[in-house]
């Protein structure tokens, strides 16, 4: 059954059956998977339990990579010094299992490269991922009026 897949600006993936439309019950939970638990910054938040709704966004369509559904983030990075993490997850497109996440930011002294970021923000929860997709179809406008 083919699937399509959404991300939402609360910070969710949804995975909708393509004939119907509805939400596919076997993939994460009841359809949907919530990507703010890999965006909280390291060593939690101080502002407490709702802190990053509506901070996390995904505004970019998620990327198929074989049986992989890659999904970007959309920080709000003005907000405050502690600020969640611009973290790319990939997800199996069946079930909704996570496969891996990658955070940008190297914050570990065994991350390789650590030693040649400097300054005191260098491994803070500053960076966020920009990348470039192409698809391999014309583009087609749509206007509506």
């Amino acid at each position: 059954m083919a699937r399509c897949f959404r991300g939402t600006i609360d910070g969710h993936l949804i995975a909708l059956d393509a004939a119907s439309g509805q939400p596919r019950a076997d993939f994460g939970s009841s359809g949907q998977i919530d990507l703010l638990a890999a965006a909280a910054p390291y060593g939690g938040t101080p502002y407490g339990p709702h802190y990053l709704a509506g901070q996390m966004n995904v505004t970019s369509p998620p990327a198929m990579i074989n049986d992989l559904v890659v999904v970007g983030a959309a920080i709000g990075d003005n907000i405050a010094v502690v600020q969640q993490r611009g973290v790319v997850q990939a997800f199996d497109a069946r079930m909704g299992t996570k496969r891996w996440d990658w955070d940008p930011t190297l914050r570990n002294p065994g991350d390789p490269g650590y030693e040649t970021w400097q300054g005191p923000l260098a491994h803070g929860n500053q960076r966020e991922t920009w990348g470039e997709r192409r698809h391999p179809l014309p583009r087609r406008w749509l206007a509506a009026r």
